[in-house]
């Protein structure tokens, strides 16, 4: 074999392999050399020239559906608040609403303390308590006996003799102008309208006393009435409970009609 090889060896065969081995070896140096590896080893006007058209859009998806939508992303910080805007007209009034219905009642209260008992006598010493008095009677011309009841709401601690018992009549309180001698004595002081008795004394002040006729003439008269002991009737005084009024008059045929007021001091 190789014998037949050193028959064909002959220097242009030898020359002509050194020149292919030395072509394939010098271009792989100038492949290596040579090799474009980045854009900036390319000129810009290369770069522009090389470069295409955008191509048109694509479609979304095979069948050009809409995609999913994204998730939702988080809520941002507040901003911060503006400034306070300019108060706006006042409104009109609105109609009145209909009346609610009635609460359900509401539930008892407790009860309260027990009050102390009020007084039942006797009328302590300085203490007062009034009363009115009045009679209407028909008055037929002849000599009439009027009575009157006064009652103590508070028993005194004592019965009052005569001299502690006063009528006054129209005209005759305090700064009435006549005024009665228990005013002056200041056994009683005021008027009907404002009675008062000093310790252990009963007044008995007059408002009005008048003889009525038809058609209704009122015409005053003086009614002279004697203060009596309501337990005794024969002795003028008070009792403890009370007194008794009475009086006869005689005047002409008419309605006598008289009233005022008692004051009573212990």
């Amino acid at each position: 074999m190789f014998s037949r090889i050193r028959k064909r060896l002959t220097y242009t065969n030898i020359i002509v392999t050194l020149a292919l081995v030395f072509a394939m070896s010098g271009g792989a140096y100038a492949a290596s050399k040579y090799l474009i590896t980045s854009t900036k080893q390319i000129s810009p006007k290369v770069l522009t020239a090389l470069k295409g058209k955008n191509g048109k859009n694509g479609t979304n998806g095979s069948n050009g559906a809409q995609g999913p939508v994204g998730e939702k992303g988080s809520v941002g910080t507040n901003g911060t608040t503006g400034p306070t805007g300019p108060t706006g007209p006042t409104g009109t009034t609105g109609a009145t609403g209909a009346t609610g219905t009635t609460g359900a009642t509401g539930p008892t209260g407790a009860t309260g303390p027990t009050g102390a008992t009020g007084p039942q006598g006797p009328l302590q010493p300085g203490k007062t308590e009034t009363g009115q008095w009045t009679v209407s009677q028909n008055v037929t011309g002849e000599v009439e006996f009027l009575d009157v009841s006064l009652s103590f709401p508070v028993p005194l601690a004592k019965a009052l003799d005569a001299a502690h018992v006063h009528f006054i009549g129209v005209g005759e309180g305090e700064h009435e102008g006549k005024e009665a001698l228990a005013i002056t004595n200041h056994e009683c002081e005021g008027t009907s309208k404002g009675p008062k008795a000093t310790s252990e004394n009963l007044c008995v002040f007059t408002t009005s006393s008048v003889s009525v006729t038809l058609p209704f003439k009122e015409t005053p008269v003086t009614i002279p009435f004697q203060i009596l002991d309501a337990e005794n009737e024969a002795a003028e005084g008070a009792g403890i409970s009370g007194a008794y009024m009475a009086a006869l008059a005689k005047i002409a045929k008419s309605d006598l009609v008289a009233s005022g007021d008692w004051v009573v001091t212990g």
